[in-house]
């Protein structure tokens, strides 16, 4: 009884009167505000997305630190971790990782300096089975998120430093700040030269190289990779003097069992080390996505509050208006419960309506971004559309948060107003 007199009330044929409008400014302003949550809330899924695609290109499916030590002796670890590379079930790198400054000096005929630059940089050591860690970096592959080789010779190419330990392969953020080209072996003028401290008599000095060749300059997009020097890790161990690794780089076959393979490498390799996934490997960036959502999720929920003042008038102004109508159902001898419970269903009616619509809108509006992307974001690898991902728990939590709300206000109203017959 109580549910169809609060639809007759919602659907009044009365459109202009007072009442209506001010349900209508209620509704209007739910949709509206559903809809901004849902685009928001998408666009910072969207973002999470990013980055976890960015981390794919930038960090292994796992990687394995020795607990206190920077460098380590990997023997004894990677005679551990043989048990499960002879399963098939992995692939692995050992990564000496040292910071650098990297000089690349070109003269004219006349052997005047016309280039002469250097710049911070941090080297990695890897081992051969580095490219099928990162598929990125397999141009074999079909990959679409395969690096692009900007400048290649023909003899090494960018697997090259694979094959000659003196080769190396730069990315193009690095090599565009000191103008690196290619090494050509009919070029004198050409000199790369590589700046280092080693700890000799744990007395720190300045040393450089000169035996190592650019053989090509690619380009990922993402700083993290595209500002690093890729050379032989067996190569790097003999210039540093330091026959240790930095950490072991794993590549996971199966990955829908990364969390599962994960505790099994750990169980079996010991306290000394610990195995990080993805996004252990840079927490900070997720926890400011996540930080930022929880702050979202507030401040929604004060404009929220906010926006149900005009459910309390028009709900004020309604049951003002149905006087008559609350004096007759009172007259036939229904109790206060019900009529309580007509308003208590009016002021639902038009939260819930306004959050479907306000979805509806929302995903319209975010399947337009999707497919269309007319809003553009400018990256390190271009201008992209904005990223937007809308997520079913998302959905969820706005539909509680604005329902319950709702319901809380419509309740405590209608018992305040029909506190006595």
């Amino acid at each position: 009884m109580s549910f169809w007199i609060a639809l007759r009330y919602f659907f009044s044929r009365q459109i202009f009167s007072l009442v209506n409008i001010i349900s209508l400014i209620t509704l209007f302003s739910v949709i509206f505000i559903t809809t901004s949550m849902v685009l928001v809330l998408s666009t910072f899924n969207g973002f999470s997305d990013y980055h976890q695609e960015i981390n794919k290109k930038s960090y292994p499916d796992l990687k394995i630190e020795h607990i206190n030590l920077s460098t380590f002796n990997t023997e004894d670890l990677i005679n551990k971790l043989d048990f499960f590379y002879k399963d098939s079930i992995i692939t692995y790198s050992e990564v000496l990782e040292r910071e650098i400054i990297i000089q690349y000096v070109q003269k004219n005929h006349d052997y005047e300096s016309k280039i002469d630059k250097k710049s911070y940089a941090v080297i990695k050591g890897v081992s051969k089975d580095y490219g099928r860690i990162y598929p990125a970096f397999n141009l074999n592959s079909n990959n679409q998120d395969q690096v692009n080789v900007i400048e290649s010779d023909f003899n090494g190419g960018f697997n090259g430093f694979l094959n000659n330990p003196n080769l190396i392969i730069v990315g193009q953020n690095l090599a565009s700040r000191i103008d690196l080209k290619v090494y050509n072996a009919n070029n004198f003028n050409q000199k790369l030269r590589v700046w280092y401290l080693n700890n000799d008599n744990s007395k720190p000095q300045l040393y450089f190289n000169e035996n190592l060749k650019t053989t090509a300059i690619f380009k990922l997009g993402e700083n993290t990779i595209d500002n690093i020097v890729f050379a032989d890790i067996n190569k790097i161990q003999k210039i540093f003097n330091l026959y240790e690794s930095s950490y072991v780089e794993l590549g996971i076959k199966n990955k829908s069992d990364i969390n599962k393979i994960q505790n099994k490498i750990q169980n079996k390799i010991g306290e000394n080390y610990i195995v990080k996934n993805r996004m252990q490997q840079s927490p900070l960036i997720f926890k400011i996505i996540q930080t930022e959502k929880l702050v979202i999720y507030m401040i929604f929920v004060l404009i929220i509050i906010i926006t149900m003042v005009t459910l309390i008038g028009s709900m004020l102004i309604l049951i003002n208006q149905k006087r008559e109508d609350v004096s007759i159902l009172i007259s036939l001898g229904y109790p206060i419960k019900i009529v309580r419970a007509i308003f208590t269903y009016l002021g639902i009616f038009i939260v819930f309506v306004g959050f479907v619509l306000g979805v509806f809108f929302g995903y319209i509006l975010c399947l337009i971004q999707k497919n269309m992307g007319y809003l553009k974001l400018e990256t390190t690898a271009g201008i992209t559309p904005y990223p937007v991902q809308i997520n079913l728990n998302d959905i969820i939590i706005i539909m509680f948060l604005i329902l319950s709300i709702g319901f809380i206000i419509s309740v405590i109203l209608s018992r305040i107003v029909f506190s006595k017959k």
